[in-house]
């Protein structure tokens, strides 16, 4: 029993000091920091405390209940005081031991709060030293970023004087480089200074030879005037036939060139006569005629002042140039004048109808003739008006059969309401070779020949170009 008792005490203390372990309250005020602590004891006493008044009012209760229940058995309330003693009776052990219990502790908490006292003196030397060594944190920062700052500065520095070291070994491999040259063109001139002194000596030894040989041919050259002195009449005269026959070279060049002249003159006043401008058919400008010389008018007289002064003659070269560039320009306008349709396209003919404004033969109405109608005997032999190439013959609505013929220099010409055609297209014809025959077809009231010519595409006048045949030489 009173080992149940002692057992029951000690689970009781245990959980008496697990309930009113000690506490404590950390008040911070004006940047201060106070701890309060709560013993066991103290926690002890307010919860003894605060179950007296719960008691307290737990017996008030019972007794109002007590006076209130006057029709209880007094057996029952007699066994109910005996049970109140005995709780009574051991309550009063149990705050006994609980105030034996409350002074140990009390004792204990005298003992905590001297090294309390003692941890927060401990505290206080921590946190200064704490303070002490984060100022020093600080300045060892500080320090640490000044030290930084050098290295960085250092470490430009260094590759500063890197960079410059890579310059000078640079600078350095290319002297190097240029050293070697050097040495190799030192070591070339020299071999062609040994060279040229040699040739020097050799040209030494050649010009002392040639000097003996110099004097040797002044020698024979004197020698040879005093023989030839008879030859200078001799040279004269050659000089004189040369001279003489230069003088008829240029003036058989002129003669050639005046020639030449002519015939351009004449070919382009031939295309001027067939109404044409020679600069559409061949380029360059027209050659101008020379002017005629001025006639003697009589009972005139007077020193001769000159106008402007006379011009030298043109030398042979001038004239080979001229007559070269008249040639050319004579051959082009011959080869043009063969082009030019001159024949007449049938050996007699009659002009039925010109070229230009006329009535129209079938309905009477005001036309433009782009060419001329010749009247001959049917199927008479119809000749081309120059040499050319065919470059149609066949049927057409309104020119019936037609031949048409290119003969270069864009000079075209057709021959319409032909009986029949006796070339094909692509073949090379002459002015001696009969193309077709004379007829009635296509848009016409009778025989006759339809005769056109058209330079780069547009008829002129055919009748101008056989009027034009007159002139030719």
């Amino acid at each position: 029993m009173g080992n149940n008792r002692g057992a029951a005490r000690r689970r009781l203390r245990r959980s008496l000091a697990d309930a009113f372990a000690a506490r404590q309250i950390i008040v911070r005020a004006g940047g201060r920091m106070r701890y309060v602590e709560v013993t066991p004891r103290a926690q002890a006493g307010a919860a003894l405390l605060a179950a007296l008044v719960i008691g307290w009012s737990v017996v008030a209760g019972i007794g109002a209940w007590h006076a209130s229940g006057l029709a209880i058995s007094h057996a029952v309330a007699v066994a109910s005081a005996r049970d109140s003693d005995r709780a009574l009776l051991e309550a009063r052990r149990t705050l006994r031991d609980l105030l034996d219990e409350n002074e140990e502790l009390r004792t204990g908490l005298a003992s905590t709060g001297e090294r309390l006292r003692t941890t927060e003196v401990e505290r206080e030397r921590v946190v200064r030293a704490r303070m002490t060594a984060r100022s020093q944190l600080t300045r060892l920062a500080a320090d640490l970023q000044r030290v930084a700052a050098e290295n960085d500065s250092l470490a430009r520095r260094v590759d500063e004087q890197g960079a410059s070291m890579r310059a000078l070994g640079d600078r350095n491999a290319e002297l190097v480089v240029l050293r070697t040259a050097q040495d190799e063109r030192i070591e070339t001139l020299t071999a062609r200074l040994a060279e040229a002194l040699v040739r020097a000596a050799r040209l030494d030894a050649g010009l002392d030879a040639a000097t003996l040989q110099l004097a040797s041919s002044e020698r024979a050259l004197e020698a040879a005037v005093a023989a030839n002195a008879p030859l200078g009449g001799r040279i004269a005269e050659l000089e004189e036939r040369i001279a003489a026959a230069d003088d008829l070279h240029r003036r058989t060049v002129q003669r050639f060139d005046e020639r030449a002249l002519a015939g351009i003159l004449e070919v382009e006043a031939l295309v001027g006569r067939a109404g044409i401008r020679i600069e559409t058919l061949v380029p360059g400008k027209p050659v101008e005629a020379p002017r005629p010389a001025a006639r003697r008018r009589a009972n005139q007289g007077g020193p001769f002042v000159p106008w402007r002064p006379r011009e030298a003659p043109p030398s042979a070269e001038e004239l080979r140039i001229s007559l070269a560039e008249r040639v050319d320009r004579l051959q082009q306008l011959r080869d043009l004048a063969r082009a030019l349709p001159l024949r007449a396209p049938l050996d007699e003919a009659t002009l039925m109808s010109g070229f230009g404004y006329r009535r129209d033969p079938l309905n009477n109405a005001p036309a433009m003739h782009l060419g001329v109608d010749l009247s001959a005997p049917l199927r008479s032999q119809v000749h081309p008006a120059a040499s050319g190439t065919v470059v149609f013959a066949g049927w057409q609505e309104v020119y019936g059969r037609l031949i048409e013929i290119d003969h270069g220099f864009g000079i075209r010409t057709r021959y319409a309401h032909l009986a029949r055609t006796l070339v094909e297209a692509g073949e090379t014809v002459s002015v001696e070779r009969p193309i077709g025959l004379l007829g009635n077809s296509g848009r016409t009231t009778g025989p006759h020949l339809h005769y056109e010519v058209l330079v780069h595409g547009k008829n002129v006048d055919p009748e101008k170009f056989m009027r034009a045949r007159t002139h030719v030489q």
